[in-house]
């Protein structure tokens, strides 16, 4: 079963005020802080082993996981000194990542998500793509006046770049309409991730 990788080390600025005292996967949903709820999905859908990179009152997040049980491994990807984004996030906790099992996929999931994706059919269709991130589609996507997205390509002052096809395979989690996660299959330091 691959690991998966929980971005909670961000600052929370969408969640401002409550971020002000306690880091975003502390903040609770339904009575439960937002890493639990994470957790448990990860446990339910089959993973034995997570990383949780911390940053933002990440002794919050350390202290919790330490006196909670969730039925899985957790080890800490520790940014404290510096907040690493999620580049340089994925980098940190690489060894983390790959110390057990060191060719499976990782599954990348952000603390702040809540969805009903179905992660075991997830991963399983990710295992024939290079790339793999799942989206959802919300109500404010919906109300965008923008273009529609292209996941292929980037703009440039205005001109559509076309994005080779990625030779390591590796995804991170976007907020692309809301994005849940996605899958990195090759995330060793040799695989040529810059």
């Amino acid at each position: 079963m691959p690991t998966a990788l929980v971005f909670a080390a961000g600052l929370g600025t969408r969640l401002k005020p409550l971020t002000d005292t306690m880091p975003k996967a502390m903040v609770p949903v339904c009575g439960e802080p937002l890493i639990a709820h994470t957790l448990r999905r990860l446990k339910a859908a089959g993973f034995d082993r997570a990383v949780v990179n911390v940053h933002h009152f990440g002794q919050q997040i350390i202290d919790f996981l330490s006196e909670n049980d969730f039925g899985i491994e957790v080890a800490i990807s520790d940014e404290r000194d510096c907040l690493l984004d999620t580049g340089g996030g994925l980098r940190k906790a690489a060894p983390l990542l790959t110390a057990q099992e060191p060719d499976a996929p990782i599954l990348i999931h952000n603390v702040d998500i809540l969805s009903n994706a179905n992660l075991p059919q997830f991963l399983s269709a990710a295992q024939e793509n290079d790339v793999t991130l799942l989206v959802s589609q919300t109500l404010s996507a919906l109300r965008c006046r923008q273009p529609p997205l292209r996941l292929d390509e980037y703009r440039n002052g205005g001109s559509a770049h076309a994005l080779p096809r990625p030779r390591p395979r590796v995804v991170q989690t976007a907020r692309l309409l809301g994005a849940a996660c996605g899958v990195a299959q090759d995330i060793r330091a040799d695989a040529g991730i810059p």
